[in-house]
């Protein structure tokens, strides 16, 4: 077959063949783009299929730059969703607002367009391994499509990668390699790797980025073959968006659009390579060594595709925005919502950079806008549940129910990931009032057990601390909604602790309880002051009763960052009836943290029994 397109570097426009590299310039190391002979191309084109045929990205072979098309490994990725919701677009005040639903392509994620070409081209090559590097969902994307070509592939990501994405490229037989480092270390380590083991290197390359401008050519004709105004996608490397643009002035220049929409990038402030360097007129990005966005899937400190991206985003007469990640969330929320469109965190910043750029009067509220959610929210799971109060379990009866309901978790409002000072000095009960009323939405005059316990945690709180951040606040709150109907009739007090720490040896303690209005004392060691402390509790209450609990699960969480952090622990507690309950306490002191813990899940099953 009669070649159609070139590879040629972005910089130094040296050309290449496949044999010789599909993913770096040999000569000074940029990224590669396939350049078509856009009127070879129009001669080959089938318009009538691609006017005629249901939408699938595999209709538009034509335009990819694949030689043996007997070979094509595809899983019917593309015909996802373009989403109109009247709700989202009241909210965020754009009359046209679509959302394209990436999440709806067969691993969950937008990279499997890029798949379909970029392992179709692997086995064209006769390639005996696949190597990738990724955050995520390139890993599950390239796995499950080497599985369907029958390719061994070997996935090197940073080992903080989700568990929910890891797991999908293990079920497809992806060979995982966790690496501790960044995405960069990844991406030089499987380079490195697919030169030393003759392995083809895939990722966001050149022939990946070629897959993507599937999602512009079914945008055009879910809008019945009408152009947008705008496109907004979140930008990691910038290979997917680069794709997408390409697709419109692809088919411009071929006569099948008469205009491109403006190409807007989006990233998180954590993750700001681009946006920066293109405000600042610079040709290249901006490397961050250490990315910290919780946006996993676009936390790319050195992205591949760089001057791709900002060049084509200039001719578009586009432009780039940054958001912060508490934005990001309550649009990921809002999606979900209002449109029933459950993205990861990177799908959510489009539209959380909706309100910015109309500020800016980059889009106005009646352009035609299409954002690009790149990946269903169960790609991680953990961050679309920060906003959310972590509901208690009740008992198995509708007396139970009708409490839950009463106690108003349900209407919290939350800003648990926000770090703003809350309160500066120990607050009076007036503002603790107000505070809980007015930015979380707590009832206090209708929970007054609950309110009073409430103000005692945060006066507990300030004996160890000289301030509290929102996030904190809320996490007392909640915990007092899970906790205090089980203790108006408290059976078990704990009045004092002693412990000592040691390095080289057992922790100990010494604790005074209160059990049913008597006073005991009790000692223990234990392999850490949690430990010791639980075990002098125990001492004591064997003095009293022969009534124990089992300690089945422990799990640590750090309420905002620092030395004086707070900590949330959350524990489950079983005894020899099979009776099980999970508590939470809450403290800038560990120890004091699973003390309130400990001490309320004895009381529930002591209830119980």
């Amino acid at each position: 077959m009669t070649t159609i397109y070139t590879i040629e570097c972005v910089k130094c426009k040296t050309q290449f063949t496949e044999e010789e590299t599909i993913t770096r310039c040999l000569k000074c190391g940029q990224a590669l783009d396939i350049i078509f002979d856009i009127e070879t191309l129009k001669k080959n084109i089938n318009v009538y299929n691609i006017t005629n045929t249901p939408i699938s990205a595999v209709k538009y072979l034509d335009f990819y730059p694949l030689k043996d098309k007997q070979n094509i490994i595809s899983l019917d990725e593309g015909a996802t969703p373009l989403i109109q919701s009247k709700e989202l677009s009241k909210k965020y005040g754009i009359k046209n607002l679509y959302i394209k639903n990436e999440g709806a392509n067969p691993t969950g994620v937008f990279k499997d367009r890029g798949s379909l070409v970029e392992i179709s081209k692997a086995v064209e090559l006769g390639a005996t391994g696949i190597v990738v590097a990724s955050t995520g969902n390139m890993a599950a994307s390239v796995s499950a499509y080497s599985a369907r070509a029958g390719i061994p592939c070997y996935v090197i990501v940073p080992d903080t990668t989700p568990l929910g994405k890891l797991s999908q490229s293990l079920a497809y037989g992806g060979n995982v390699i966790k690496v501790r480092g960044t995405y960069a270390d990844c991406v030089k380590l499987s380079s490195e790797m697919a030169e030393k083991y003759g392995y083809l290197l895939a990722g966001d390359y050149a022939f990946r980025g070629e897959g993507q401008k599937s999602i512009a050519y079914e945008i055009i004709e879910q809008l019945h073959w009408n152009v947008p105004d705008v496109i907004i996608a979140p930008v990691g490397c910038g290979t997917n968006l680069y794709g997408i643009a390409k697709g419109f002035f692809e088919w411009k220049e071929l006569g099948l659009i008469d205009r491109v929409p403006r190409i807007i990038g989006t990233q998180p402030e954590k993750a700001d390579t681009l946006c920066s360097a293109f405000h600042a007129h610079e040709k290249e990005q901006r490397t961050i060594q250490f990315p910290s966005s919780l946006c996993g899937a676009v936390n790319i400190g050195a992205p591949l595709d760089d001057m791709k991206l900002l060049n084509i985003i200039r001719e578009s007469n586009g432009s780039f925005e940054i958001i912060d990640d508490t934005t990001v969330l309550t649009s990921q929320k809002d999606m979900a919502m209002l449109a029933s469109v459950f993205t990861e965190p990177s799908g959510a910043i489009p539209v959380a950079c909706l309100e910015k750029l109309k500020e800016k009067k980059v889009i106005s509220e009646d352009d035609v806008v299409v954002c690009i959610a790149t990946g269903v929210g169960l790609k991680d799971s953990h961050s679309a549940t920060i906003l959310f109060p972590d509901f208690p379990a009740v008992e198995n009866s509708i007396d139970d129910i009708a409490d839950f309901l009463d106690s108003g978790i349900l209407e919290l409002k939350s800003d648990k990931n926000n770090s703003e000072i809350l309160f500066s000095t120990k607050p009076s009960v007036q503002s603790i009032k107000e505070v809980a009323e007015t930015l979380f939405g707590f009832n206090a005059e209708k929970n007054k057990q609950f309110f009073k316990e409430l103000c005692d945690e945060v006066f507990v709180f300030f004996e160890r601390r000289t301030e509290m951040k929102k996030g904190e606040f809320q996490a007392i709150l909640e915990e007092v909604i899970a906790n205090t109907k089980d203790e108006t009739n408290s059976i078990l007090k704990i009045i004092d602790v002693v412990g000592t720490h040691y390095l080289n040896k057992k922790a100990q303690a010494t604790v005074t309880i209160d059990f049913k209005g008597k006073e005991i004392t009790a000692n223990a060691t234990g392999t850490g002051s949690v430990d010791a402390a639980i075990s002098a509790i125990e001492n004591a209450l064997s003095q009293q009763t022969e009534y124990k609990i089992n300690l089945d699960d422990f799990e640590v969480n750090v309420q905002n960052g620092g030395l004086d952090a707070s900590v949330r622990v959350k524990i489950t507690f079983s005894d020899a009836n099979k009776n099980r309950v999970t508590v939470t306490g809450v403290s800038p002191d560990l120890v004091v943290a699973s003390l309130m813990a400990y001490t309320k899940g004895f009381i529930r099953l002591y209830k119980k029994q």
